[in-house]
């Protein structure tokens, strides 16, 4: 029994880690989209080895948007209290719809000596809507609400 229940869980871990791998590495910038085979992300650059073999740097500032490790990040406007900051900030990808997309931004709280992360919700490129360490619950509330508000009224005529 113990034996079947380790070999369920290595398949598992398998098909989970294929999946990532089956995701394209790349990176977006203003001029160009360029594939990658390994993509590494530094402070200042993020470098690589192209699937043409080629080595590649591309200056961190440069980068517009980029996937790696089955993560999809874009440089998105940094938004706090409903309020644009002016800054951007390469957030995470985490939900998307044709309707509404949710961003994840991790920072460092030196207040808290804590990581805190600011989830952004977005519809047509505009921000609707920010929440600071939310549970996974005022999510799920926060899209259905929306999805409801955006269903069109239903007419008997």
């Amino acid at each position: 029994m113990k034996t079947l229940i380790v070999l369920l869980a290595l398949a598992t871990a398998s098909i989970s880690l294929n999946a990532q791998k089956s995701q394209p590495t790349y990176v977006i910038t203003k001029n160009d989209t360029i594939f990658f085979k390994k993509l590494n992300e530094g402070v200042y650059n993020m470098k690589g080895v192209t699937v043409s073999n080629q080595k590649v740097s591309i200056p961190n500032h440069e980068v517009l948007a980029y996937s790696n490790h089955g993560k999809r990040m874009d440089k998105m406007p940094l938004y706090l209290d409903n309020k644009n900051t002016g800054n951007y900030v390469m957030m995470e990808l985490v939900f998307n719809t044709s309707k509404i997309r949710v961003f994840k931004y991790e920072y460092y709280n030196a207040l808290m000596e804590c990581t805190d992360a600011i989830f952004s919700f977005y519809t047509e490129n505009q921000c609707i809507q920010t929440q600071i360490n939310p549970n996974l619950a005022q999510i799920k509330n926060t899209i259905l609400e929306f999805k409801v508000a955006a269903q069109p009224l239903l007419t008997s005529e």
